[in-house]
């Protein structure tokens, strides 16, 4: 069901720990290297109408990384993404005197390479102290979730992290909560704006008429169209793009309504405030969730040509199939213990 996120509460701490947050690419990542660009505070506060404009945007970034530019794109109002073919540029954009002098802050979505797991039946007799819930919420650095992870040398499988879908039970759209909505109230019998009192409204004795896919139904019902192409954020979590992309690629139902349910929401993982085991070694982890091998349908028809069959199966992100390069920067091993430090919330069913 849609989230309406009356008593989520985020922590001052919480919220500075993501301010202060500054991501970088490091040699495991893949290309392309995305850095989204925005206005700087005092800039966006004096141009809140207008756009950030993409082609003013590339006239500052190209007079310094014109041939490391692979693309810039539109990623919402005001942010553009600026792909990169090199990941030093990248990294170099993001405190580049050019981009301050301009108005613009540089940074790296942390979607792009940062992953989410959810652990589930963590048992209850470990102390409180080390794990509180038996459902935990680890970050991993890296573009892959491991497929599991180890504590006291036990296995733990790792599935993904779904967020919540949220909606605002003021103006009934998704994607965020009455907080911060910044739009008018509206009745959620027949989508207007909000009646004085309730028995006003002309739909009190039909059907409620959702103002989001038209539909007989109340716009929270979890069976909405529009809740269900909501489930946009399985496909960012699974690809690892923005909300964005994915709601770009998705131009159907999605492909994910059917997944079994796995959301929560971040004030459900409580920070740890502290453990007692002493760190472990890092461990070099060789059991990634890597590509699927070629199938033996996927493999090229010997009676094509050379050029043909090349071609057709030449990766789409400008990577070759996997070598010791490509691998990516996390990995996880299934004969060794990791290192636990991961761990930074936890949840209790």
């Amino acid at each position: 069901m849609p989230d309406n996120g009356h008593n989520l509460k985020v922590s001052d701490s919480d919220t500075v720990a993501r301010a202060e947050l500054t991501l970088t690419y490091d040699k495991g990542d893949r290309p392309p290297f995305v850095v989204f660009i925005r206005r700087a505070d005092n800039v966006l506060n004096k141009n809140k109408a207008s756009r950030l404009d993409p082609i003013a945007v590339a006239c500052v970034v190209t007079s310094f990384a014109k041939e490391q530019i692979i693309e810039i794109k539109a990623s919402g109002r005001n942010r553009i993404a600026i792909h990169f073919s090199d990941l030093n540029m990248a990294n170099t954009t993001l405190s580049h005197p050019s981009l301050k002098e301009a108005g613009l802050i540089a940074f790296i979505p942390s979607f792009n390479i940062l992953r989410t797991g959810v652990i589930r039946n963590v048992p209850l007799d470990i102390s409180e102290d080390d794990i509180a819930k038996r459902t935990v919420l680890i970050k991993f650095r890296g573009q892959f979730l491991p497929r599991s992870v180890f504590f006291m040398h036990v296995s733990f499988p790792v599935s993904p992290y779904f967020p919540r879908v949220f909606i605002c039970f003021s103006c009934l759209r998704y994607g965020h909560v009455i907080a911060n909505c910044k739009s008018k109230s509206r009745c959620e019998r027949c989508g207007k704006a909000k009646h004085p009192v309730p028995d006003e409204c002309p739909r009190i004795q039909l059907p409620p008429l959702c103002c989001n896919c038209g539909g007989e139904h109340l716009p929270s019902a979890s069976n909405c169209p529009a809740f269900l192409k909501q489930k946009l954020y399985a496909t960012a979590a699974i690809e690892n793009i923005s909300y964005v992309e994915a709601r770009s690629k998705l131009g159907g139902p999605s492909p994910f309504v059917f997944l079994p349910p796995n959301s929560f929401h971040p004030s459900e993982f409580p920070s740890l405030l502290h453990t007692h085991n002493p760190p472990r070694p890092l461990i070099n982890y060789q059991d990634l969730m890597t590509e699927i091998p070629l199938s033996s349908s996927s493999r090229p028809d010997i009676s094509r040509s050379y050029a043909t069959a090349s071609s057709s199966m030449a990766p789409s992100n400008g990577c070759p199939y996997p070598s010791p390069s490509c691998e990516p920067f996390m990995q996880a091993s299934t004969s060794a213990p990791r290192n636990y430090h991961n761990l930074s919330h936890n949840h209790k069913k």
